[in-house]
């Protein structure tokens, strides 16, 4: 990975690979890499955050490595433009098959996660007309797959998995039972009304950083219901046991485009998902 990693960031800053220092590595959850490095522009030396998009990618969305990449990249410039806290974009390079973006590593203070705030944002982001954004970046937005109906796969996988560690976990927890009934007994509603979906809206995906918090990883950018990343930022972070209101009053407060019949549906996916997978993780 380091090698790669070296490689494109030399490519995209137009810089000696002898020259970059790669400080860490991990994967993204769309499994790309990405990587801290440091590397000397205009003879100082700067860090940086590089993620690489090659075949092979967990490419939800349908758009490939490339067009992924330049829609992150594009996103990044107009969101920064609409207000929206994100990464300073520096650099996007292609070759061949895959891309890269390169941002400005962003400054990271101890302070938790204000969801309150992050509701607000995220509020923002919704109001947004994705359609009247630049034609590239709106073109791309447009043929993204949005994220939908996941939690809802993830319930029925696992309640099958529960079936078969556990023959009688239906009657020794007939209220979760209920709640996974619900889930994966009926189709995901549909919502017509699409907004500006980041796609995975959780603590993973914030920064704090001087007042406010930095939202990162644009991959999932698509038109869909907004009313997913608001469960995402109530419900998938499990050890934050949040409470929904102060956040359903923030995120409304700021102009959110609110269905409260959605989101009870989308809590309930959450529900079901953390009710099995804390019943399967006490084996």
């Amino acid at each position: 990975m380091t090698k790669d990693v070296v490689g494109w960031s030399a490519r995209c800053l137009g810089s000696e690979p002898i020259g970059i220092d790669v400080i860490e590595t991990r994967r993204g959850g769309s499994g790309c890499p990405v990587a801290i490095v440091a590397a000397p522009i205009g003879g100082v030396r700067r860090r940086f955050v590089v993620k690489v998009y090659e075949t092979g990618f967990d490419d939800y969305s349908r758009l490939g490595a490339r067009d992924t990449a330049r829609k992150h990249a594009l996103a990044l410039e107009r969101l920064a433009a609409e207000g929206i806290p994100v990464p300073r974009l520096v650099a996007r390079c292609e070759e061949g098959s895959g891309a890269a973006i390169v941002v400005e590593e962003v400054a990271r203070i101890g302070a938790p996660l204000d969801r309150r705030r992050a509701a607000a944002t995220l509020a923002h982001l919704h109001r947004i007309y994705w359609r009247g954004l630049d034609p590239s970046l709106a073109g791309l937005i447009g043929r993204s797959r949005p994220n939908r109906d996941r939690i809802r796969h993830g319930v029925v996988a696992m309640a099958r998995n529960c079936d078969r560690a556990h023959p009688d976990w239906r009657s020794a927890r007939p209220d979760l039972a209920v709640v996974v009934g619900d889930v994966t007994g009926t189709p995901e509603p549909d919502r017509h009304r699409a907004a500006l979906q980041h796609g995975d809206f959780f603590g993973a995906n914030f920064i704090p950083s001087a007042g406010t918090e930095v939202i990162i990883d644009w991959d999932l950018l698509a038109g869909g219901d907004p009313m997913w990343d608001l469960g995402h930022l109530i419900a998938a972070d499990p050890v934050l046991d949040a409470t929904p209101d102060p956040i359903v009053d923030a995120y409304r407060g700021a102009g959110g485009s609110y269905d409260a019949a959605m989101l009870r549906y989308r809590l309930l996916c959450w529900e079901a998902f953390w009710g099995l997978r804390r019943l399967l993780e006490a084996d």
